[in-house]
């Protein structure tokens, strides 16, 4: 009768190759996080840019339809007056939580700095 032989190795992995593939997949999970985060932020500045732009449509609305009901032309002083001139009649929120303000009649702006389109 012929014997089966045993193997010396066992199939699978050692502890060491684990613990080099973990630190494999720590560093490309650091990698990609950190990416995600810097994609996102640029996401949050282009949205709160698209939002001013947005506004400052709305405030050029309300000049127009100012013109034409008070034989008077004026731009918005307060932010929520552009509310009826709005998409779905509310004010556009930052993603980073920026307050918007008007300046100088049509100019609108983010209270964080880097969002601004001005």
């Amino acid at each position: 009768m012929k014997t089966i032989k045993e193997n010396k190795y066992q199939q699978g992995l050692t502890l060491i190759e684990l613990v080099i593939l973990m630190m494999i997949l720590g560093i490309i999970a650091t990698i990609s996080y950190t990416r995600y985060m810097d994609l996102s932020h640029t996401a949050n500045i282009a949205q709160c840019k698209s939002n001013q732009q947005h506004l400052c449509t709305a405030q050029e609305i309300f000049w127009v339809q100012s013109s034409i009901n008070s034989q008077e032309a004026h731009y918005a002083d307060d932010i929520q007056d552009l509310v009826p001139y709005t998409h779905n009649g509310e004010i556009p929120k930052c993603p980073e939580n920026g307050e918007y303000q008007i300046l100088n009649e049509n100019i609108i702006i983010c209270s964080i700095p880097e969002h601004s389109i001005r």
